[in-house]
């Protein structure tokens, strides 16, 4: 019979990010992102089949964290959203009519890319 109190357990690990999040530890994938596809609706084998480097295992372990700490991963993650937002919004303030220039111009290349009379 097979001693399973030998085996070793493997906890989640994060790495602390320069701006204050997390990523997965061994990859470059917020931990935000795993959370908002799971609540999404996304299965652990979807999600480890958009992230090639998050073994499956790994994907069920930050499930698991995420469902034994819940409170304060929403809320960890309600913050690293109001900081995106925040920065997105500085960005753009500091750009003004950049973000209708670009839309303009992508608006401008895919008129011409759409051949005529194709129904597009």
């Amino acid at each position: 019979m097979t001693d399973l109190t030998t085996l070793e357990s493997r906890p989640v690990l994060f790495d602390p990010t320069p701006g204050g999040g997390f990523r997965v530890r061994g990859t470059r994938i917020p931990v935000e992102r795993i959370v908002n596809a799971y609540r999404a609706g996304d299965t652990p084998e979807q999600i480890a089949d958009d992230y090639d480097t998050l073994p499956l295992a790994d994907v069920y372990r930050l499930i698991a964290f995420y469902l034994d700490h819940r409170a304060a991963v929403d809320a960890y993650v309600r913050e690293q959203a109001e900081a995106a937002d925040q920065l997105q919004a500085r960005i753009e303030a500091g750009m003004p009519g950049h973000r209708a220039e670009m839309l303009e111009r992508w608006a401008r290349r895919a008129a011409a890319d759409t051949p005529a009379g194709d129904g597009r």
